[in-house]
């Protein structure tokens, strides 16, 4: 025999000395004085004295038993094994699932992170602070934190941390939320529960690595599996190209201006077996406000788990300057995964320098045209009917490239490599690292190229075997796969076959480059790749010189949309793309010193010496980073995680599988009766019996204290 709560038993059963201190005080003594019928008082006391004494103690009896039960059912006196005298006092642990796939919302519109919170707080309320239970909180989406720690005895301290609790975009770090839980060392004799709650779906499922093993004997509760959900994740959204050119967008554009972007869904098992059609909507985020693009259909066909759908959306439209491209998926079981962006680039013209002595072309011969006459030629043909280009193209003496005439640029094409200076080569690998797009091309005079030296020094790329050009007669073709020329790749195949590479440098495949152009079977003809150790900027290497002597393409119809697609592109790829996964700590453009919420929304972000922001990122969005000066160093996106995402069922042997390496079986928590947080045996709680007593007890004493009263009166009256 125990108490649930033995402070409150101890307190009322002291209170059962009241009724006999009130006993005694009332009983205090008088005076006799005799009177002429006294004797017949004497005579009627003397028969009911011992009726009245008995009356007397039975009611002072029931009103001392009425306190006794009342403080009895108040202390919560139970029979049994599960006394507190032995039973330890519980250390409960909660790791509660906030990761992305804990915001999908059933038919109640409820979240899983709802349904979880309320069996923690039922779990909660099983504990006993009178005993010294303690309770703290562990959420696991990516990277895991502490809430709650150290443990805590205030069952509302834990009420009001449940509260603040919103689904993540991150996926689920089980892992990491076991170690931060068996960091907690119990107290001796405490008994160590973790209680694991989540709607365990494949999404949630443990790291690859599997859950660690327990250092403590810990008892271990886990949620049920929640059934599985149809859920459409929107896997990114890829505009055909980040830079895009638009002569006139600072004015009026033409109406139904449109740019292919292509949008890539994924879905589970769950509900695979149907075809599926959703709604997108677009939009292009910017400083202060998102400005809507449209809505687009959205289908995938029967057994299809993954599609990649082309829009045409209405992006020479926006205006121009930098924004975020995002694409929305309407309603749908998971907002959480629903949400994609890119960073694009909207402008009236791409600057590019051109590294050869200037000519004036206009009245020479084909045979008279140098390698830069071709490059012009290409890079900005004829302007349009409002006299605009699309490539704003400046000479740039080959002894003069330094860093002012590099400023302001995108692009850097240089034909005439033997004339640049060594120093030259540092600033433009210093462009290059900046953000900027080199593009080389080797000299047209015969002989060893001597500036591959000065530039390998200068870039740290080591793409060339030998100094001299081989001769022979390959067609050119662009090898399979995506790269820069990938929108025009079949143009290219097709034009391409009459276009022929006479002269070549050995370029040396490898790790870190990417064949754009080839010349025959496995010769590179372009590369591209970045500089070592750099975020953002790209070097374009050819190996032919855009030369007759070299090449005919230059002659070719293709060399123009050949040249077109490997600037535009590699500028839109030079500038860098920031797109980390949530739950990590975000990296910034070099010289960043702070990120602001793009659209306005959302709190700013500082960034560390290291280059990444100071703490993990747990929601997506969109951040314009800033160097000291308050200027923009470029667009940062954070994207949800949407492997956590998979909302396919998993069964209690599955789940049990996964929180078997922790050393413990799991039990699950049901759902109608809840689980206690502590191991008992059979107990009887006696409390209501009790209070039912007490009541019975109290009506004995009313009708006791009644009869006493009308005896006495009687007693009197005689």
């Amino acid at each position: 025999m125990t108490f649930l709560h033995p402070i409150l038993a101890s307190v009322g059963l002291a209170c059962v000395a009241l009724p006999i201190l009130i006993h005694i005080l009332m009983r205090r003594r008088r005076r006799p004085i005799a009177w002429a019928a006294m004797r017949y008082l004497r005579e009627a006391l003397r028969r009911q004295r011992r009726r009245l004494a008995l009356e007397q103690w039975l009611l002072l009896a029931s009103r001392c038993l009425l306190v006794a039960l009342a403080a009895l059912a108040i202390g919560g006196l139970a029979l049994g094994a599960s006394g507190h005298a032995r039973e330890p006092s519980v250390l409960l642990i909660i790791i509660i699932d906030d990761s992305i796939a804990s915001g999908a919302r059933a038919a109640d519109g409820r979240t899983d992170l709802d349904r979880r919170i309320d069996e923690a707080k039922a779990l909660a309320q099983r504990l006993s602070p009178a005993r010294g239970d303690r309770v703290g909180l562990i959420a696991s989406g990516r990277p895991a934190r502490a809430i709650l720690l150290p443990p805590t005895g205030d069952i509302g301290a834990l009420d009001a941390a449940l509260d603040t609790l919103r689904p993540t975009s991150s996926r689920a770090d089980l892992s990491g939320a076991v170690a931060l839980g068996d960091a907690v060392e119990p107290r001796d004799g405490e008994q160590r529960t973790l209680a694991m709650l989540s709607g365990w779906w494949a999404g949630v499922a443990p790291d690859e690595g599997g859950l660690p093993r327990l250092t403590h004997p810990t008892r271990i509760l886990a949620s049920p599996p929640a059934p599985g959900l149809a859920n459409l994740s929107l896997a990114s959204i890829e505009p055909a190209r980040l830079t895009l050119v638009t002569p006139g967008l600072e004015g009026a554009p033409g109406p139904g201006a449109t740019e292919d972007v292509r949008v890539n869904v994924r879905r589970g098992a769950e509900g695979a077996q149907d075809a599926i059609a959703a709604r997108l909507r677009l939009s292009l985020e910017r400083s202060g406000g998102a400005r809507p693009l449209g809505e687009f259909a959205l289908r995938l066909s029967a057994g299809a788990t993954e599609g990649s759908i082309p829009i045409q959306a209405p992006l020479s439209s926006a205006g121009s300057g930098g924004g975020v491209l995002r694409g929305e998926i309407i309603d749908d079981a998971l907002p959480g995964d629903n949400v994609a962006r890119r960073a694009i680039d909207l402008r009236a013209s791409i600057r590019v320098g051109l590294v050869a002595h200037p000519r004036a072309g206009a009245g020479l011969r084909l045979e008279e045209f140098l390698p830069g006459d071709w490059l012009a030629l290409a890079l900005a043909p004829e302007p349009d009917a409002a006299g605009e280009r699309e490539i704003d193209l400046s000479w740039i003496d080959p002894g003069a490239v330094d860093a002012p005439r590099l400023a302001g640029l995108d692009a850097v094409a240089i034909v005439e490599p033997d004339l640049v200076l060594a120093q030259a080569w540092t600033k433009l690998a210093d462009f290059c690292r900046a953000g900027g797009l080199v593009v080389i091309f080797p000299s047209r005079a015969l002989g060893a190229q001597t500036w591959i030296d000065p530039w390998r020094d200068a870039f740290g790329l080591d793409w060339v075997r030998g100094r001299e050009p081989a001769e022979l007669d390959e067609p050119v073709t662009t090898p399979a796969g995506p790269g820069l020329l990938e929108l025009i790749a079949g143009e290219v195949r097709e034009v391409g076959r009459s276009a022929r590479v006479q002269r070549l440098l050995e370029l040396a495949p490898g790790e870190g480059r990417r064949i754009e152009l080839a010349a025959g079977e496995g010769r590179a003809a372009v590369v591209s790749g970045l500089i070592p150790g750099a975020a953002r900027g790209l070097v374009i290497l050819a190996g032919f010189s855009p030369d007759l002597e070299w090449t005919n393409l230059p002659a070719k119809p293709i060399m123009l949309p050949l040249m077109q697609e490997l600037v535009r592109q590699g500028v839109g790829q030079a500038r860098g793309a920031w797109r980390p996964l949530a739950g990590s700590r975000v990296p910034a453009p070099p010289g960043s010193r702070e990120l602001l919420p793009l659209a306005g929304a959302g709190a700013s972000l500082a960034i560390e010496a290291d280059g990444l922001s100071a703490e993990p990122v747990l929601l997506a969005g969109a951040w314009r980073a800033v160097d000291a000066r308050g200027a923009t160093t470029g667009l940062v996106t954070v994207e949800p995680d949407i492997a956590g995402a998979r909302l396919d069922a998993e069964t209690p042997e599955r789940v049990r599988e996964w929180l078997a390496p922790l050393g413990a079986e799991a039990s699950f928590i049901n759902d109608s009766e809840g689980s206690p947080v502590v191991s008992r045996g059979r107990a009887r709680v006696l409390g209501p019996v009790l209070l039912g007593l007490a009541a019975l007890a109290a009506l004995g004493e009313t009708a006791l204290a009644a009869r006493s009263g009308r005896s006495g009166a009687a007693g009197s009256g005689a």
